[in-house]
């Protein structure tokens, strides 16, 4: 690939590109803690970085579920008696 000069890189995991020094020079991750935990997570920093407003994460998002009864209520119409009985089925 240099001999016929195609611009080329290796392939990385996520594993491998959050440990990345160009990346993490960059400031391009983020950590921040899951709600009701204290283990901090690494996640993709907002983008592009800008030197002047850099943006900043502030949390790491819902618990897992928590948007779940609006979205099958006001989205999808469902209504709380079936959404019970979807709970007692383990479907969610």
């Amino acid at each position: 690939m240099k001999k016929a000069r195609v611009p080329s890189g290796p392939i990385l995991s996520m594993k491998d590109i959050v440990k990345e020094p160009q990346f993490v020079e960059r400031g391009m991750f983020h950590t921040a803690c899951p709600p009701g935990s204290d283990h901090q997570v690494s996640m993709p920093a907002m983008l592009p970085v800008l030197s002047a407003t850099p943006g900043s994460t502030r949390w790491a998002g819902p618990e897992l579920g928590y948007h779940t009864d609006a979205i099958l209520t006001e989205e999808l119409g469902y209504t709380l008696e079936e959404i019970a009985e979807l709970r007692k089925k383990g479907a969610i």
